[in-house]
């Protein structure tokens, strides 16, 4: 498992969750490679870390990608599509809890890329919106760390080509809802409730 260290601070890197733009960024900032899965690691003496999106989605964007990279797979045939919904084929479209193994186990601090959390502020001072951005940047902050991340620093967003066969992926999940469900409960249940744990502890901690 390849990811990025800096220190004790470990970023991972888990795909569709923004890792080109953080890559990148964190490589400008003094971050090197590293492998996880290094038994000569301590992780006892590490701060984890990583971004987080909601799994259904991100199986779509991955389904998207695969599709994408490989324009041979015929996903209209009704045996491919419903092969598609329900299978997981590479690092785009694996879960957290397949790539990281036992790591799983250790403290990650996971920050929601994609929901905004509201910050209520004792009066006068109104209510923020933290976005992802806002949020890893509080992170940031915590660690000692002084870089911040902003918009200008996004990389590889969306195009017109992979909104259009998310939208064909996200068909096919009601096309073929049988398949897909055996795919959210035997295998994305597990980040699904990672996700929202995740999105209960910054809501509580921000709501004080």
């Amino acid at each position: 498992m390849i990811s990025w260290i800096r220190g004790n601070n470990v970023y991972i890197r888990i795909p569709k969750n923004g890792i080109s733009t953080f890559s990148k960024f964190l490589k400008n900032h003094g971050y090197e490679e590293v492998n996880l899965f290094d038994l000569d690691i301590d992780f006892k003496k590490l701060n984890l870390w990583g971004h987080i999106t909601n799994p259904l989605v991100r199986h779509i964007k991955g389904v998207a990608e695969y599709i994408s990279l490989n324009p041979d797979v015929d996903y209209i045939n009704p045996v491919i599509g419903r092969m598609l919904v329900s299978g997981m084929f590479d690092c785009h479209t694996y879960t957290i809890h397949m790539m990281l193994g036992h790591l799983i186990n250790y403290p990650i601090n996971w920050i929601p890329l994609d929901e905004k959390i509201t910050k209520f502020n004792q009066y006068p001072v109104p209510s923020q919106i933290l976005n992802g951005d806002d949020l890893t940047n509080a992170y940031f902050e915590q660690q000692g760390l002084e870089f911040r991340v902003s918009r200008l620093d996004h990389m590889n967003t969306a195009n017109d080509h992979d909104l259009k066969l998310r939208a064909e992926v996200s068909k096919l999940t009601e096309i073929y809802p049988e398949e897909y469900k055996g795919v959210v409960k035997n295998v994305l249940e597990a980040d699904l409730l990672l996700y929202h744990k995740t999105l209960t502890d910054y809501r509580a901690k921000y709501s004080k």
